[in-house]
């Protein structure tokens, strides 16, 4: 639905004067972590993850919103769990502790090959520095 109003919002319908709304992306949430895939070459599908969010900083104000969600069955020990099997395994996948993973609707145009901050730090690290960037766990 999104989509389909992204494209209504875009086009101008003759006599209209408001102007077009155009996005230039839009992500749709990722994969669950049963299939969990950041390549091409592991992808084995048509779509896969391919931005990854560290969210390692705000990891515990995103427990205390599930634990908020009481009505939904999201909080307690199913939220710790959930974080730390879900987002865990996606933050392993970026070389971070906990991070959430999404798809983009169209492959992005750039003038040279983009490389990431995270990416570039990543390439110079250890084995035992990867494995201590991904260890954090909650402490709640």
């Amino acid at each position: 639905m999104v989509v389909l109003a992204s494209r209504f919002a875009a086009s101008v319908d003759p006599g209209d004067t408001q102007t077009p709304h155009r996005t230039g992306q839009i992500f749709f949430w990722g994969q669950g972590v049963g299939g969990i895939a950041n390549s091409v070459w592991d992808a084995g599908r048509i779509f896969y993850n391919d931005v990854i969010i560290d969210i390692s900083d705000i990891v515990e104000k995103k427990l205390n919103c599930l634990d908020e969600l009481a009505s939904q069955g999201y909080g307690g020990s199913y939220a710790r769990k959930r974080i730390e099997t879900s987002d865990g395994a996606f933050g392993q996948k970026g070389g971070v502790s906990y991070g959430e993973a999404f798809i983009s609707e169209i492959a992005q145009t750039y003038y040279y090959l983009p490389t990431s901050e995270y990416t570039r730090k990543n390439s110079r690290r250890s084995d035992h520095e990867f494995m201590q960037a991904y260890s954090y766990k909650l402490k709640t």
